[in-house]
């Protein structure tokens, strides 16, 4: 092909590219349009039920309240939505082929089978993010919006276990057998984590290593690999339904994943479901400080478990965006860590200048060890 024909070739793709991007903007917006439309009519007929004598004033009264509540819920459910889908596009303009609303939901087909997406290390995340092939967001409003949950169904957002984590917990159950524990778990990770995780190569040795980077009791790394090694696996670490509810001062988000299909993986994510409720009743007011991210998701799936208030939807929206700066860190490990500096802007106080996402998303064919 002439110089010519690549160029044109290349103008060709580009405007492609931008008229994906445009369409996935022109489409959120109507999916935003079509919420804070629903949002009002659930309100007006909230109110229209009332007893037919209610003065008009505190008609009017109870539809405020009601619409305020539905739009701050749904502010935040699709704040959520549309950081996920604009940073994944930013990061590969061409994964996201094709957008659409279509029958109350937003449907969204990418040009990949999938699309994989890394956390920043230093959020301590021991899983990854999936995009399948096939994704859809169907809004649901409940009838009171002052008391119920605002619900946004969710299809193909999964969030699969850290390379070698899976492979890893099968060895250790076989070698182990009944002995196979939160301690003696540990102890094999001790000895084998320099050979078969190097620091140059592992992500779920450096995302564990990273806890060394605080004074932290020494219980934690310990129930950190045992979180580790027992996030749920693919197939039942999707996300079924995202519910946005008023909780004490605020709006809070909660997941509700998958169902296991198998008994090995019930036990399994009955061991992680034990894990998530103490982490979040022994240590969630740490965990908040040293590794907000991780523990708000800790919170989404399992704070109403733990007798809890759910996550921090501003917080679960910033890690579900895309990251702006990334990189290796200086010296030591870190120089092996492409996330590593990936994190807020702060001034000499610790007081933040500008937040980021905490994703870096992988082109189709990416395989992070």
């Amino acid at each position: 092909m002439s110089c010519c024909g690549c160029h044109a070739f290349a103008n060709v793709a580009r405007k492609a590219q931008v008229g994906r991007q445009e369409t996935l903007v022109d489409q959120l917006a109507a999916f935003g349009a079509l919420g804070a439309g629903m949002v009002r009519d659930a309100a007006a007929a909230q109110v229209s039920a009332a007893e037919p004598n209610e003065a008009w004033e505190d008609r009017w009264l109870r539809w405020n309240e009601a619409a305020d509540r539905g739009e701050q819920m749904w502010s935040a459910a699709f704040q959520l939505v549309e950081a996920l889908l604009q940073g994944a596009a930013e990061h590969v303009p061409e994964a996201i082929h094709r957008v659409e609303l279509r029958e109350g939901a937003l449907h969204v087909q990418l040009s990949c089978g999938e699309l994989l997406g890394e956390f920043a290390t230093r959020s301590r995340m021991g899983a990854q993010i999936r995009l399948e092939e096939q994704m859809c967001f169907m809004l649901r409003i409940p009838e009171d919006l002052q008391t119920q949950p605002l619900t946004v169904e969710v299809e193909g957002l999964d969030f699969p276990a850290l390379p070698g984590a899976v492979q890893l917990r099968e060895e250790l159950v076989e070698t182990l057998g009944p002995r196979f524990s939160r301690s003696t778990a540990f102890e094999c990770w001790q000895q084998r984590k320099d050979l078969e995780f190097p620091l140059s190569s592992s992500k779920l040795r450096r995302v564990h290593e990273s806890l060394a980077q605080y004074p932290l009791p020494s219980y934690v790394a310990e129930k950190a690999l045992w979180g580790y090694l027992n996030a749920p696996p693919g197939g039942c670490s999707g996300v079924r339904s995202l519910e946005f509810h008023q909780e004490g001062d605020g709006i809070r988000v909660s997941a509700h994943r998958r169902q296991p299909t198998c008994d090995s993986l019930r036990q399994q994510l009955a061991i992680i479901d034990e894990l998530c409720v103490e982490v979040l009743l022994q240590d969630r007011f740490l965990g908040e400080q040293f590794a907000p991210s991780s523990m708000n998701f800790l919170a989404m799936t399992h704070g109403h478990a733990a007798g809890q208030h759910g996550a921090d939807p501003k917080k679960i929206a910033k890690l579900m965006s895309a990251a702006k700066n990334w990189g290796p860190g200086k010296d030591g490990w870190y120089q092996f860590d492409e996330t590593w500096t990936c994190v807020d802007q702060k001034d000499w106080l610790g007081r933040t200048l500008e937040e980021q996402g905490r994703i870096v998303w992988h082109k189709p064919g990416f395989q992070l060890t």
